[in-house]
């Protein structure tokens, strides 16, 4: 686990053994090669508590659960996601995982609804009809370009259990928006220009903002048991519930927690499956 740090907390932390590395890019080239094999030097050579800099950033690695479950729980709320994960906060806004304290366990709270079991339940009939569709597609291939198929797998699949989408239409708009905004988390220059990366992600995201927008009020009338219906309708214990933007900030984080995250890990356990065959077993 990282921690980030700015510049005057990280001079009162010089007893913490580490490196920094190059200068302005620090170990970053070095977990560019394998951030594998850098964690596991970072921890035979300094121990469980490492400092280093990453293009800039000072920061603390953990490598001991004890460590961890302190930042986790964060009962002082010393702590900051939103500052943590800036770079990526900037292209969904305000998703759960970005806010801090009573904010985080307030939405939290209402967002409950949507993982109930009754609610897991639902989603359930529509992961099995899309599972089949493309375990069928996969059994009539001769050879697949794994990475790219899951992630569109998974990005149909979302926009199914977590839109209610059921138009070819809609579920391609969300598809190609969503790969859009995911190209935007990679871009280097952040510059608003149509041209470029970071530009076409603020007018995509600008347009399934009005997605969510022109939808909510159909879906909070809505018998469906997606999840997008089901946060519309969510209320806590007293009553409080999303309004229409909040409703589309988390969806927006939502289906990008869907598939983006699984597909690295679901590639990863194919390769291995397919490299180690007598795994298969």
């Amino acid at each position: 686990m990282s921690v980030f740090f700015n510049s005057k907390p990280f001079k009162q932390l010089s007893h913490i053994p580490g490196e920094f590395g190059q200068p302005y890019v620090g170990l970053f080239p070095r977990f560019l090669k394998s951030s594998k094999e850098s964690h596991r030097y970072l921890y035979d050579t300094y121990g469980p508590v490492v400092k280093v800099a990453l293009l800039g950033q000072p920061s603390i690695m953990l490598y001991h659960p004890d460590g961890i479950e302190k930042i986790l729980y964060d009962k002082l709320n010393v702590f900051s996601s939103h500052q943590g994960y800036a770079n990526i906060d900037d292209v969904f806004p305000r998703g759960l995982l970005f806010r801090d304290g009573e904010d985080h366990h307030f939405h939290r709270r209402i967002m409950q609804a949507a993982f109930t079991p009754k609610a897991l339940q639902g989603y359930i009939p529509d992961l099995n009809r899309n599972a089949k569709i493309y375990l069928d597609h996969y059994d009539k291939q001769s050879d697949v370009l794994f990475y790219p198929d899951v992630k569109h797998a998974l990005l149909t699949t979302a926009s199914t259990v977590f839109m209610g989408a059921k138009d070819e239409k809609e579920i391609a708009f969300l598809s190609s928006h969503y790969r859009e905004l995911l190209n935007g988390t990679r871009s280097v220059l952040r510059v608003d220009l149509p041209f470029l990366p970071w530009g076409k992600m603020i007018q995509t995201r600008k347009e399934l903002v009005n997605y969510f927008l022109e939808n909510a009020k159909n879906k909070r009338a809505s018998n469906n048991n997606d999840m997008y219906t089901l946060l519309c309708q969510a209320t806590d214990e007293d009553g409080n519930t999303y309004d229409d933007h909040e409703i589309a900030d988390h969806m927006n984080f939502l289906m990008f927690a869907a598939h983006d995250t699984l597909s690295g890990q679901l590639s990863s356990m194919v390769y291995r499956l397919a490299a180690h065959p007598e795994w298969q077993d």
